[in-house]
Order: structure tokens, then sequence, then C-alpha cells
């Protein structure tokens, strides 16, 4: 004899209590809940049916709160950017100004200005000094400095036979390249930019002992790799509570 609606729909809210509890891990209690023999053929079915719909149903509920979550994050985010823009402009007018800094205290609180630094780059400069890297239009200086300068990652497909062999020697026309990734390390680019500053600074403030012509020699490369990048660094305010 078959089991009443009332069976059925207390074992379908008993099974999804028991797979919600364990957070969708399958234990051999659940495995055994939801095995299925001849005699419950139909209604084990049935309740298979029912929760595939509710979880599909849930699951496409879940994507849209959270593609709602992300517009309110950035909502959220683009209101703290213009009040800190808005606080930043008002302690440069009645802020008291330390260094390039500016700060106002309160009893239960303080906010002052803080600059941080950030590098831009031309993308489309990458494969433009990648061929001039293979072209050794570089000096071997220039070449170290791009090789730790731009990284570039891909994923490869390859048979399993060659595995081995790939891991060890990567250098085989055979082998599909997809995905390639080009980027600039960023925080070399800074040290590469702080270098620049230096040979500038040598220059200016020449000293007996600096040897300028070679300070000049590296002014130059520095700034050649530089100009191919189109390689910036910009400062941002922004405004901190303490």
């Amino acid at each position: 004899m078959g089991k009443n609606i009332f069976d059925i729909a207390r074992e379908y809210e008993d099974i999804l209590s028991i797979i919600e509890d364990n957070e969708g891990e399958i234990t051999p209690e659940i495995t055994e809940k939801l095995s299925i023999n001849e005699s419950e053929l139909e209604d084990k079915l049935r309740n298979y049916k029912h929760i595939i719909d509710r979880y599909k149903y849930e699951k496409e509920y879940v994507k849209d709160e959270q593609e709602r979550l992300r517009n309110k994050i950035a909502s959220r985010e683009n209101t703290i950017r213009f009040l800190k823009n808005n606080i930043v402009e008002t302690l440069k007018i009645y802020g008291i100004k330390s260094n390039t800094n500016y700060k106002l205290k309160y009893p239960d609180f303080t906010v002052y200005t803080k600059d941080s630094k950030s590098i831009d780059y031309d993308d489309n400069k990458l494969e433009f000094v990648i061929d001039k890297l293979e072209n050794e239009d570089y000096s071997y200086n220039q070449t170290d400095i791009i090789n730790n300068l731009i990284n570039v990652e891909f994923t490869v497909k390859v048979p399993i036979v060659d595995y081995k062999y790939f891991i060890n020697k990567c250098n085989d026309n055979k082998y599909e390249v997809k995905d390639i990734k080009r980027s600039l390390n960023k925080t070399y680019a800074k040290e590469l930019i702080k270098s620049r500053e230096e040979c500038e600074d040598i220059i200016i403030n020449k000293r007996e002992e600096d040897d300028v012509e070679a300070v000049y020699e590296n002014l130059s490369e520095y700034e050649e790799v530089i100009a191919d990048l189109n390689i910036t660094e910009n400062t941002s305010t922004t405004a901190i509570f303490k």
C-alpha cells in the first residue's frame, strides 16, 4: 500500500531538513533516506522531483539576491567615495596642514587626509614591448627590467603522456596554448619609477663620487621602458577617521 499524502509531505520535509542541517553534505543517513526501492519508487521519485524543483527555484533566487547585493555594495562604495572626497576638500580648507596632509582633531575622533600612489599603464603597449624584446631592441639591463616588469600567464593543453616532459621542458609548438594573460608587475613598476627619480636626483645634485655618465645611461634606459608602456604614477587622497 502506498503512502498517503501526509506521509509523503512529512518525509519530503524530513529529507530537506537533514540536507540543510548538513549544509548539503550527503551523509550515510541521507543516503539511506534517499535510497529507492521498488515498493517506494513512485513516492521517492515524487519527493526527488519536489526537492529538485525547490532547489532550482532557490538557486535562481540566490543568484538574483547575489546580483542585488553586488549592486548594493557598489552603490555603498560610490557613496563612501563621494563623502570621503567631500571630506578631503573640506580638510584642505579648514584642516591643520602637516607635510602634505591635513588633520582635524575632536574629543571623540580624528580625521585626516592620506595620500596613496597607484600605477597606470597602457595595456595595448604590452605586446609592442614584448615584440621589441624578442627582436633584441633593448639593452641587457632593459631586458632584465622587462623580465621583472611584465607577467605572462597561460594555460596549455597537453596529452597525459607528455605531462611530465612538459613540466620539465615547455618548448614544443605542438602544445595548444590558451588564455594568454599579460599584465604589469605594478610593485616593480613603482621601483622602476623610484630608480628613475634617484637618477634624476643624482644628476641635479652632482657629487664628485657619482658616475654621472653611467647615471645618464641608466636614466635613458629607464625612461625608454617607462615611455614604451606609458607607465604613470598617480597620487590619490582619501580621508581617514581614527
